[in-house]
């Protein structure tokens, strides 16, 4: 009789043993999830990165910079343009299925918005919130030109979520050499 019951605990802690390898696994497995270098190499996307600079049509300089970090789970963005400094980060929230960036600025203000891809065009589609709580939405389409050129156009988005047809400008922006840092004193402030 003690060696059925020897044998049936056996059993379960083997099942047991069993479930529970199985169980970590499959959790090895989730953890272990393609990081957004990843998802941005295969889908042709991973050519945002960099340091770009553009001008404005009043002679504006401005500057943008997308880098990699955390392993490639995360991009890091710093955006300058006059006195307004812009930094923030993008990151893949698997829970909901999308490309999210976060951010704040030096005037007080904070960004949150949604990244996709359209055809061949990235579009971060944000909300600005400023300090006394207004809001701006815009939505940015950023196309490549060729390897060295980035157009940019912010076109305002309405309450009805209704898209400009027009930007307000369109920005040519030129890849800058990579001894360009984000921490250099021309972005940092």
């Amino acid at each position: 009789m003690n060696s059925i019951l020897l044998q049936t605990h056996l059993g379960l802690r083997s099942s047991t043993l069993l479930t529970a390898v199985g169980t970590l696994a499959l959790l090895g497995s989730l953890v272990a999830q393609e990081s957004l270098r990843q998802n941005a190499e295969a889908a042709g996307t991973d050519w945002i990165l960099g340091h770009w600079t553009a001008k404005t049509n009043e002679g504006q300089r401005v500057t943008a910079q997308f880098e990699w970090q955390l392993d490639g789970h995360v991009v890091m963005i710093t955006f300058k343009m006059n006195d307004f400094l812009h930094r923030g980060m993008i990151y893949r929230a698997a829970d909901k299925d999308q490309v999210v960036e976060v951010g704040a600025d030096n005037q007080g203000g904070r960004v949150e918005g949604i990244w996709s891809v359209e055809g061949e065009v990235l579009v971060s589609r944000t909300m600005r919130v400023f300090p006394d709580g207004q809001t701006m939405r815009v939505a940015n389409y950023h196309s490549k030109v060729d390897d060295r050129t980035m157009e940019v156009a912010p076109h305002l988005v309405e309450e009805s979520g209704d898209v400009a047809e027009e930007p307000w400008a369109t920005l040519v922006f030129k890849r800058q050499v990579a001894a360009t840092r984000p921490d250099d004193k021309s972005l940092s402030q």
